[in-house]
């Protein structure tokens, strides 16, 4: 018995689904596709999981604008995580440094710093979702990651023997910073501090909490500069 034929027997429980995007309606509807393998793989996945609990489902268009709930979480911003670096000071420093970035590892639609981004969470614009999972060598990379990840991304960018700008905070006490010294291609530069320095998007007049005493080093690192 065919797979398809096989679903179709299993109608004990029906699923009507409204998505958004008109690919993963047709990877569903069609148990798979022939143009991209991680599609297929997942939409496989979706099916086997249907199958074992007597689900037949079916998928239909609902227009973005309309599929507020399924998008809320994507829509939602957190402020504590939105701080971003002022863009003139950021690309100034980073001209001095001979390694053009061509992607923002940690940002989002409101504080990217270059067109290209990664989110760390479902986004709209972003090309991909937690850069913590990525294969970070297909990437000249930027970073300015969140303060609590800055030691499992050294870590990544170490395990995946990469290169790339990182900016983090000059805190010389923290586990973290003799590994990110070691790992400098040239020697950081200072970024800090200052009132203005790190700006809110959306909030303009908010002053980050920080600003009278954070010192932050953009770094040049590459994973392959230092010892596991």
């Amino acid at each position: 018995m065919g797979l398809q034929t096989f679903c179709k027997s299993l109608h004990n429980t029906h699923i009507r689904l409204l998505i958004d995007n008109t690919t993963a309606i047709a990877v569903l509807n069609h148990m798979g596709t022939s143009h991209s393998k991680p599609c297929k793989r997942l939409g496989k996945e979706i099916w086997e999981w249907c199958i074992i609990r007597n689900i037949w489902k079916s998928a239909a268009h609902i227009p973005g604008v309309h599929n507020i709930t399924a998008d809320l979480e994507s829509r939602k911003t957190n402020s504590s995580t939105e701080w971003m670096i002022d863009s003139n000071v950021l690309h100034e420093t980073i001209s001095k440094i001979n390694f053009r970035p061509d992607i923002d590892l940690f940002a989002s639609r409101l504080n990217n710093q270059f067109p290209r981004y990664v989110a760390f969470r479902p986004d709209p614009g972003a090309v991909a979702i937690d850069a913590l999972t990525l294969n970070l060598s297909q990437f000249q990379f930027y970073a300015f990651p969140p303060f609590g990840v800055i030691a499992t991304f050294l870590q990544k960018i170490m395990e995946d023997g990469v290169t790339g700008i990182c900016v983090i905070p000059d805190w010389p006490t923290q586990a973290w910073y003799p590994k990110a010294m070691q790992m400098c291609v040239t020697a950081p530069l200072k970024l800090g501090p200052g009132k203005t320095l790190l700006k809110l998007p959306g909030h303009p007049k908010e002053l980050h909490p920080l600003r009278k005493s954070l010192v932050l080093l953009v770094y040049h690192l590459s994973g392959s500069n230092s010892i596991p």
